[in-house]
């Protein structure tokens, strides 16, 4: 039950944008839930840094937590990046028969706000008129050179060696598997 308490609050507040006054969650609560079991479930998520207290006695309202990593303390120019090949620098990672990346410096702050729950993360807006003057089969978002570096980046000898469609065929193939394993295992069934 103290997960399903953990979830019901941490969903709550992500779906409000300002703090949230303890009566709030009362509402929101599982039959049976007291106030002082949700009093208590709150201070336990305060020291586990899970959630955030502000104000006092009645004023007393709860939040989240602000992320301490923003987009545009990792890439300054956020807002002003551009999609050609003069402000996009790409390096070629080279994988070899490596089965994980290693991650750059600069990469691992970027993942950790990936990883986060999507109510933790700052809301994005994005330039209507960039997705506007898109004309499909006639206009591209990224350059020609940056297209066919990704291409090569995507073919392999393995992959190239193939006839057409082979490659699609085996993902397809291990997915079919996948999904009716465990479509069988949510059933109950071992085999």
């Amino acid at each position: 039950m103290n997960d399903n308490l953990d979830f019901t609050i941490t969903r709550l507040l992500s779906e409000h944008p300002g703090p949230v006054a303890i009566d709030a969650f009362s509402a929101v609560m599982p039959q049976g839930t007291s106030l002082r079991t949700l009093q208590r479930k709150l201070d336990e998520m305060i020291r586990r840094g899970s959630i955030e207290r502000e104000g006092k006695a009645r004023a007393t309202r709860y939040k989240l937590p602000r992320p301490s990593i923003e987009y545009r303390d990792i890439v300054p120019e956020f807002d002003a990046i551009r999609l050609n090949e003069d402000t996009i620098p790409y390096e070629t990672p080279s994988l070899g028969d490596q089965a994980s990346v290693e991650l750059s410096p600069e990469s691992k702050p970027l993942r950790d706000i990936i990883r986060q729950p999507q109510g933790l993360r700052d809301a994005s807006g994005y330039r209507r008129a960039f997705l506007d003057s898109y004309v499909p089969n006639k206009t591209e978002y990224l350059p020609v050179s940056l297209r066919k570096h990704l291409h090569q980046l995507g073919q392999s000898d393995y992959m190239a060696a193939m006839p057409p469609g082979t490659y699609a065929r085996q993902v397809l193939d291990r997915l079919i598997i996948d999904l009716t394993w465990n479509s069988s295992r949510l059933e109950g069934s071992t085999y």
